[in-house]
Protein backbone atom coordinates (compact mmCIF):
# COMPACT_ATOMS: atom_id res chain seq x y z
CA UNK A 1 0.00 0.00 0.00
CA UNK A 2 1.14 3.28 -0.56
CA UNK A 3 1.13 5.86 2.37
CA UNK A 4 1.37 9.81 2.42
CA UNK A 5 2.59 10.47 5.97
CA UNK A 6 1.91 14.60 5.83
CA UNK A 7 3.93 15.56 8.69
CA UNK A 8 7.63 14.03 9.92
CA UNK A 9 7.80 15.38 13.33
CA UNK A 10 8.67 12.83 16.00
CA UNK A 11 5.45 10.98 15.69
CA UNK A 12 5.46 10.87 11.72
CA UNK A 13 9.03 9.71 10.85
CA UNK A 14 8.77 7.11 13.07
CA UNK A 15 5.68 6.13 11.82
CA UNK A 16 7.07 5.90 7.78
CA UNK A 17 9.49 3.53 9.83
CA UNK A 18 7.32 1.44 10.64
CA UNK A 19 5.14 1.22 7.23
CA UNK A 20 8.44 0.87 5.09
CA UNK A 21 9.45 -2.10 7.36
CA UNK A 22 5.99 -3.57 7.15
CA UNK A 23 6.74 -3.87 3.49
CA UNK A 24 4.60 0.13 2.17
CA UNK A 25 5.52 2.39 0.37
CA UNK A 26 5.39 5.97 1.65
CA UNK A 27 5.09 9.20 0.45
CA UNK A 28 6.65 12.03 2.81
CA UNK A 29 5.53 15.39 3.01
CA UNK A 30 6.34 18.10 5.48
CA UNK A 31 5.70 22.24 5.28
CA UNK A 32 9.50 22.80 4.76
CA UNK A 33 9.57 20.97 0.92
CA UNK A 34 11.01 17.66 0.15
CA UNK A 35 14.44 18.43 -0.30
CA UNK A 36 14.62 18.77 3.68
CA UNK A 37 13.28 15.19 3.94
CA UNK A 38 16.70 13.29 2.24
CA UNK A 39 18.62 11.96 4.84
CA UNK A 40 15.28 10.72 6.11
CA UNK A 41 14.47 9.58 2.36
CA UNK A 42 17.76 7.83 2.05
CA UNK A 43 17.62 6.48 5.36
CA UNK A 44 14.07 4.50 4.67
CA UNK A 45 15.70 3.69 1.48
CA UNK A 46 13.93 2.84 -1.90
CA UNK A 47 10.39 2.13 -0.64
CA UNK A 48 10.13 6.37 0.65
CA UNK A 49 10.09 9.38 -1.43
CA UNK A 50 9.33 12.98 -0.42
CA UNK A 51 6.80 15.34 -2.20
CA UNK A 52 4.77 18.52 -1.38
CA UNK A 53 1.67 17.75 0.72
CA UNK A 54 -0.86 17.91 -1.91
CA UNK A 55 1.70 16.02 -4.75
CA UNK A 56 1.84 13.20 -1.72
CA UNK A 57 -1.54 13.08 -1.26
CA UNK A 58 -2.49 12.77 -4.30
CA UNK A 59 -0.18 9.80 -5.48
CA UNK A 60 -0.95 7.82 -2.15
CA UNK A 61 -3.81 4.95 -1.18
CA UNK A 62 -3.74 6.00 2.42
CA UNK A 63 -3.12 9.59 3.73
CA UNK A 64 -2.12 10.04 7.71
CA UNK A 65 -2.00 13.46 8.19
CA UNK A 66 -0.04 14.41 11.10
CA UNK A 67 0.52 18.33 11.63
CA UNK A 68 -0.54 21.10 14.16
CA UNK A 69 -4.20 21.98 13.95
CA UNK A 70 -2.87 25.85 12.68
CA UNK A 71 -1.46 24.23 9.46
CA UNK A 72 -4.66 21.77 8.55
CA UNK A 73 -6.55 24.75 7.10
CA UNK A 74 -5.80 24.96 3.38
CA UNK A 75 -2.87 22.24 3.40
CA UNK A 76 -4.99 19.48 0.96
CA UNK A 77 -7.25 20.54 -2.06
CA UNK A 78 -10.21 19.04 -2.09
CA UNK A 79 -9.53 17.13 -4.76
CA UNK A 80 -6.34 15.34 -3.52
CA UNK A 81 -8.69 13.79 -0.52
CA UNK A 82 -11.47 12.69 -2.28
CA UNK A 83 -12.34 9.44 -1.91
CA UNK A 84 -9.29 8.22 -0.24
CA UNK A 85 -8.93 7.21 3.51
CA UNK A 86 -7.88 10.33 5.55
CA UNK A 87 -6.32 9.13 9.57
CA UNK A 88 -6.91 12.93 10.75
CA UNK A 89 -3.39 12.36 13.45
CA UNK A 90 -3.69 16.24 13.56
CA UNK A 91 -1.87 17.95 16.94
CA UNK A 92 -3.75 19.82 18.61
CA UNK A 93 -1.07 20.95 20.75
CA UNK A 94 1.83 23.78 20.47
CA UNK A 95 4.41 22.03 18.78
CA UNK A 96 8.18 23.32 19.22
CA UNK A 97 8.45 26.10 21.16
CA UNK A 98 4.50 26.22 21.92
CA UNK A 99 3.96 25.01 24.75
CA UNK A 100 2.87 21.23 25.99
CA UNK A 101 -0.64 22.55 27.15
CA UNK A 102 -3.60 21.83 24.78
CA UNK A 103 -5.07 25.36 23.92
CA UNK A 104 -7.23 27.16 26.29
CA UNK A 105 -10.67 27.60 24.69
CA UNK A 106 -11.25 30.92 23.33
CA UNK A 107 -7.53 31.54 22.79
CA UNK A 108 -7.95 31.05 19.26
CA UNK A 109 -9.45 29.40 16.35
CA UNK A 110 -7.66 26.07 15.37
CA UNK A 111 -8.69 24.31 12.20
CA UNK A 112 -10.90 21.53 12.74
CA UNK A 113 -10.09 18.13 12.01
CA UNK A 114 -9.71 17.38 8.13
CA UNK A 115 -11.99 14.73 7.80
CA UNK A 116 -15.19 16.48 8.62
CA UNK A 117 -14.15 19.04 5.53
CA UNK A 118 -12.42 16.64 3.14
CA UNK A 119 -15.18 15.81 0.36
CA UNK A 120 -16.40 11.83 0.46
CA UNK A 121 -13.80 10.77 2.53
CA UNK A 122 -13.64 7.03 3.06
CA UNK A 123 -14.06 5.96 6.97
CA UNK A 124 -12.91 3.12 8.10
CA UNK A 125 -14.76 0.82 10.52
CA UNK A 126 -13.83 -1.93 12.39
CA UNK A 127 -15.54 -4.85 11.71
CA UNK A 128 -18.47 -6.13 13.05
CA UNK A 129 -18.07 -8.76 15.67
Amino acid sequence: MRTAVIGTGRIGTVLARILVAAGHQVLLANSRGPRTLGPLVAELGPAASAAHPAEAAAQAELLVLMVPFERVRGLLPPHVVQDKVLVDATNAFGGPGGGDAPPQKGAHDPAPPAGPRAPNPKTPHPPAP
